[in-house]
């Protein structure tokens, strides 16, 4: 159980730094270039924009 309790606080740790290593990365690929990035996820065969 303490275990879970631990993993469960570490959860949004993880998430940021996911988040912020894909940031990372797309700015990266625009650098310099005159571009602007969006991101959609398709579910059930209909486009979700986020």
């Amino acid at each position: 159980m303490r275990s879970f309790i631990i993993l469960l606080c570490l959860i949004p740790t993880l998430l940021f730094a996911r988040q912020s290593q894909l940031k990372t990365l797309l700015e990266q690929a625009i650098k310099g270039k005159k571009a602007e990035i969006g991101i959609a996820v398709i579910i059930d065969g209909k486009i979700q924009s986020l």
